[in-house]
């Protein structure tokens, strides 16, 4: 089940990506900063890897 969630997450994501260019260099920013402060503290460790 937990693949399945993966594969969901992984396709949004590559979805979601065609977007971002739209938005242009600010808003693709302004969005990651966003994501970035709703990251657990689990999540920020494992990014700073």
């Amino acid at each position: 089940m937990k693949s399945i969630y993966s594969k969901i997450l992984i396709l949004a994501f590559m979805a979601s990506s065609l977007y971002s260019y739209a938005w242009g260099l600010t808003g693709h920013r302004v969005i990651a900063e966003i994501a970035e402060n709703h990251l657990s503290r689990k999540a920020r460790r494992e990014i700073k890897k």
